[in-house]
């Protein structure tokens, strides 16, 4: 059996009481050339949501409630404080009741100016292209979350929750910023920490493209598979 993440392969390995050496992790790959900051525009994005150029743009993709969004927006509001230029995009509202939801619950917290709810997107690269950070507050749900490796591939800082496997991923601080889920604190902190220090954020997202290049690229999950199954036929023949 193959998953995404050891986090999932301990759990696999617990629940359908498999031998170890029988459930091996090979994680997802991201397509590099894709996922490539040098071939967007940054400023597409602004310009159709009517952005302003000035503001500090933090995005996370999901709205559901396991995804945190509404800690997200908690702690947006503690931030915009001290950081009144930093602005949340919460992207892939499904319908106009979660676009509601978001603005809602902005408004309610002082800060609808602040936020954005945004419908869900096909062109990742291109709304990735454009943001100064990119967040994943997520509780529950996660093996390791795409969009964060995906972001990471566009040499954007990103703060992940230490849920799922995420913790994988953005393994250390020199790639990232990861934080306990569900607390808010800790989230608004480290949103701050990127804004305050631009540029050890720049470097933190360098190292962090570099990481997904040589650990998380489509093309070395492919070269796994592809060992792991001629392995498999040379112990059949």
């Amino acid at each position: 059996m193959v998953t995404v993440c050891e986090q999932i392969r301990r759990i696999v390995i617990k629940s359908a009481r498999l031998p170890p050496e029988k459930v091996v992790v090979i994680y997802a790959g991201t397509d590099i050339d894709l996922f490539d900051p040098e071939r967007w525009d940054p400023r597409s994005f602004w310009r159709e949501k009517n952005i302003p150029s000035d503001k500090f743009l933090i995005a996370q993709v999901g709205v559901r409630d396991w995804k945190g969004w509404k800690e997200l927006v908690d702690a947006t509001a503690d931030v915009v404080r001290s950081h009144p230029d930093a602005h949340l995009a919460l992207i892939g509202c499904r319908n106009p009741s979660e676009s509601e939801a978001v603005t809602d619950y902005a408004n309610a917290r002082g800060i609808r100016e602040h936020v954005s709810a945004v419908e869900y997107r096909t062109d990742m690269p291109s709304v990735l292209a454009a943001c100064d950070l990119v967040v994943d507050a997520s509780w529950a749900g996660t093996g390791i979350t795409g969009t964060i490796r995906e972001a990471m591939a566009m040499q954007k800082p990103v703060i992940a929750t230490d849920c799922g496997g995420n913790g994988e991923l953005v393994s250390s601080p020199d790639v990232g910023w990861l934080i306990p889920p569900r607390n808010v604190k800790a989230l608004a902190d480290a949103m701050r920490d990127v804004i305050d220090h631009r540029e050890r954020a720049s470097m933190v997202a360098r190292n962090a493209r570099r990481r997904v290049v040589r650990g998380f690229s489509k093309e070395l999950r492919i070269s796994k598979l592809e060992n792991l199954y001629s392995s498999i036929l040379d112990s059949r023949f």
